[in-house]
């Protein structure tokens, strides 16, 4: 497994919206995505390339699921804990993934890295300074 921290300039509530709400999901992935902020729902993102199910949700707090990429072998399936805080203007997440298989663990932190956080920064706006 690994850990991650990530720092956005935005409230958590809008790193949580960005993170379970569909139409923000697909806006910085560009690609279709089935997410929900209930407990036990299934989610689907990347046009399914990503599959997984909602363990425990806190709002703008927590979100613990069950993650699994298709390329995985069948069964293989991954934890992700992430838990928000806020830092002034700034949202702190924190990511524990555990369960990913071992050659697959550098690919799913860039995945996050790239794919989740970097694009949430550049569509979103949550990693430029504000101008008021």
């Amino acid at each position: 497994g690994f850990e991650l921290e990530e720092s956005f300039r935005a409230s958590k509530e809008d790193v949580f919206l960005a993170l379970l709400d569909p139409k923000r999901v697909s806006s910085y992935t560009m690609a279709k995505a089935e997410t929900s902020d209930r407990e036990g729902a299934k989610f689907s993102m990347m046009n399914g390339r990503i599959t997984g199910k909602n363990i425990t949700i806190k709002y703008n707090e927590r979100i613990v699921q069950e993650w699994r990429m298709a390329s995985w072998p069948p069964g293989a399936c991954a934890r992700i804990d992430i838990a928000l805080s806020q830092a002034d203007d700034l949202a702190v997440l924190r990511l524990s993934a555990r369960g990913v298989p071992e050659d697959e663990t550098n690919q799913v932190e860039a995945f996050w890295r790239s794919e989740v956080f970097q694009r949430m920064k550049i569509v979103m706006g949550y990693g430029t300074t504000r101008m008021f």
